[in-house]
């Protein structure tokens, strides 16, 4: 079941991967944002989803907006 805390980091993810698209996302964002896709990017547990992004296994959110929400942390202590 989602909690409001994680609505929260799906919205904020999506948001800020959205401002990034488009080129209006602050720069600190986007090195935060860069520095933890760089990290999943390698990760044994990120795999294919049922959708055309790729999910987390072990919180099983959605990459890369996973990496944009600045509450989230790694389940693994990655990040």
């Amino acid at each position: 079941m989602i909690d409001c805390k994680e609505c929260i980091q799906i919205g904020e993810g999506w948001t800020k991967l959205s401002l990034h698209m488009i080129g209006v996302l602050d720069k600190k964002s986007v090195e935060e944002a860069n520095r933890k896709r760089s990290i999943c990017d390698n990760c044994p547990s990120l795999v294919k989803s049922k959708t055309q992004f790729l999910q987390c296994k072990e919180c099983k959110c959605y990459y890369p907006m996973l990496c944009y929400a600045s509450t989230k942390s790694c389940p693994l202590n990655k990040w």
